[in-house]
């Protein structure tokens, strides 16, 4: 009897180092309502997006990290991923979210501006081969134009075209039409297929749908003529990763 439980001692510990380490997900969850400079307007819902994204992660993932208020500064975001960077493997996936103001080539954090250079800067460092972000800003789709991070599987959804505004919906969803589509279409509503798993298409299908719609009807009842198409810039390999399951 004692040879046989040594033997099977024996092969338990050498799967454990044959086989791979069961794959993590870090996300970084950041939300700016309000900031260091007078100047910026605030926002109202900002870091309550960031928190509700947090909560549907934490159901997928155990390292979960929220930056809000004057936590969500430029040195905090990247100070999480370079230390998510020392710690991910390449089977691992990292996953970003953020909202609040944006620019042309930049988000703005807390005390500055974080440029997107700087963010695909500090994301070549990471070792995990997939990366997700979600970036709900004013002109978000300009990340286009500064990450490049080859050999990596990377999915960006941005909330708007460069040239456009990304809009909050301050009378009854209370959050930004971006998050909120994201949030409802993450908890099952983009499972098209009804499999239970939110593919990166099925999610971005949902979500573009949900956000030009509401835009839409808000125009037709205000007059405003500004419009938001949210954007998915990746490569089509990408389409199906499984971003959720519910």
């Amino acid at each position: 009897m004692k040879h046989s439980i040594r033997f099977f001692v024996a092969v338990f510990f050498l799967l454990l180092l044959v086989l791979p380490a069961t794959a993590r997900t870090y996300v970084l969850s950041v939300g700016v309502a309000e900031y260091k400079d007078p100047e910026v307007p605030d926002l109202v819902y900002s870091g309550k997006d960031a928190i509700k994204f947090a909560s549907v992660m934490k159901t997928q993932a155990k390292d979960v990290v929220t930056l809000t208020s004057d936590n969500a500064t430029h040195d905090n975001i990247l100070s999480v991923i370079n230390t998510i960077a020392a710690q991910a493997v390449a089977s691992d996936r990292f996953v970003m979210f953020f909202s609040g103001h944006g620019a042309n080539s930049l988000i703005l954090t807390h005390d500055k501006p974080l440029y997107y250079s700087e963010l695909n800067s500090a994301l070549a460092a990471l070792k995990s081969k997939e990366i997700i972000l979600f970036i709900d800003a004013c002109h978000s789709g300009s990340i286009a134009d500064d990450i490049a991070l080859p050999g990596k599987d990377v999915v960006v959804m941005a909330s708007s075209r460069k040239s456009e505004y990304s809009r909050e919906e301050r009378n009854f969803v209370l959050t930004s039409y971006m998050t909120q589509a994201l949030l409802k279409g993450m908890q099952g509503k983009a499972d098209f297929d009804k499999n239970k798993q939110i593919t990166v298409i099925e999610l971005f299908k949902y979500i573009y749908q949900d956000v030009t719609s509401r835009a839409d009807d808000v125009d037709r009842l205000s007059g405003n003529t500004d419009k938001q198409h949210p954007q998915l810039i990746t490569s089509k390999r990408c389409h199906s990763m499984v971003v959720t399951t519910w």
